[in-house]
């Protein structure tokens, strides 16, 4: 039997997928799930996680997320959230379908459905070889239509990827209303259909980084959509973010404070585990280069670096564990209720302030 030749695409991505699955001992179970999100760019798994689990994340996530809407990066304060970014079963299905070592990066807790317009994460999070990004999204309770569900155009992740120059736009927020119309008539000229998903607490959804994807709009005002996104690189790549970037020119927004929820560390980048350097454009973005700085001192620079964003990182989460005690005493009872005791005194030091 003839092999197939080799590529940098992730496994389930690969144009050979159906060659190496005949070649390999897999599960039935995975082989189905691969062909469907080598088809379609998502894959589903039921129950998935633990009810338990879930009740810790909803009690740690409900103060931080009064009034928020959304949070960034829980993980940092809450041992639940982190649990469910580098749960094991979810760990070994990433590794399986992308034939490399997961990198969970970002957490994003939800009390309510986004009811964001149509885009692909590849725009906000990308890859050296490209492809190598994911997010797994977790329903912490049931979504109807009248939570604002997902929604997803399957087979989307097969497009180009979007990036703005494509489109004809510079890159940044400014042009981030043209880059969703831009794909929204994308979807229409490719004739695919939109999705919702609709699921129970404990499903898991897990997504290609191309796949476009939104959140329907709160059919039933009021109604909460429990959820976590997790969003995962992979070893042997180089971390960028299109968004600021200008992929045509070489020019690329690097994420070099990149932390790998797994380790707590800097996560360690390189293409296709060769070593590479950086030639920094003075923009916000930089060249990458193949093989090491060759700067006599390269080894110390690399380490003091490594040591700045360790320290990034630590304060990072100072930061985000004092705004959740900040915001957990702004809402607590003894706090109104020594508002209300001081508020006269407020009113006659206000009366008989001089003009």
């Amino acid at each position: 039997m003839s092999t197939s030749p080799r590529t940098t695409d992730p496994w389930v991505e690969s144009p050979w997928l159906e060659d190496d699955i005949g070649r390999r001992e897999l599960p039935p179970h995975i082989v189905e799930l691969a062909r469907l999100y080598h088809r379609d760019g998502y894959a589903v798994v039921s129950g998935l996680v633990d009810h338990d689990l879930i009740a810790r994340i909803l009690d740690d996530a409900v103060e931080p997320l009064r009034g928020a809407g959304r949070v960034q990066d829980l993980w940092r304060t809450s041992a639940s959230v982190r649990e469910l970014a580098v749960l094991p079963s979810v760990l070994d299905l990433l590794r399986t379908l992308y034939g490399r070592e997961p990198v969970p990066f970002q957490t994003l807790s939800f009390e309510y459905g986004t009811q964001q317009r149509a885009h692909s994460d590849t725009v906000h999070f990308s890859s050296l070889p490209r492809g190598f990004m994911c997010g797994v999204w977790v329903a912490l309770e049931d979504v109807d239509g009248g939570n604002g569900p997902l929604f997803y155009y399957p087979g989307s992740q097969r497009l180009p990827d979007p990036y703005f120059q494509r489109f004809g736009l510079e890159a940044g927020l400014a042009s981030y209303g043209n880059y969703e119309d831009a794909q929204e008539a994308l979807m229409t000229a490719h004739g695919l259909e939109r999705v919702e998903f609709h699921a129970q607490a404990g499903d898991v959804l897990i997504w290609s980084s191309n796949l476009v994807h939104g959140g329907m709009p709160i059919a039933e005002a009021g109604r909460t959509r429990w959820s976590q996104v997790t969003h995962y690189f992979f070893e042997g790549c180089v971390y960028v973010t299109p968004l600021y970037s200008d992929p045509e020119l070489g020019e690329w927004y690097v994420r070099h404070d990149l932390v790998d929820i797994t380790t707590g560390r800097p996560a360690p980048q390189s293409y296709n585990g060769q070593a590479i350097h950086f030639e920094d454009l003075g923009n916000m973005r930089s060249r990458i280069h193949r093989g090491p700085m060759s700067a006599p001192h390269a080894a110390e620079l690399r380490a003091e670096l490594d040591a700045l964003r360790h320290e990034l990182g630590v304060a990072r989460a100072r930061a985000d564990h004092a705004a959740a005690e900040l915001a957990a005493l702004r809402s607590s009872r003894a706090l109104r209720t020594g508002n209300a005791l001081l508020a006269p005194a407020r009113w006659l030091r206000n009366r008989t302030r001089p003009c």
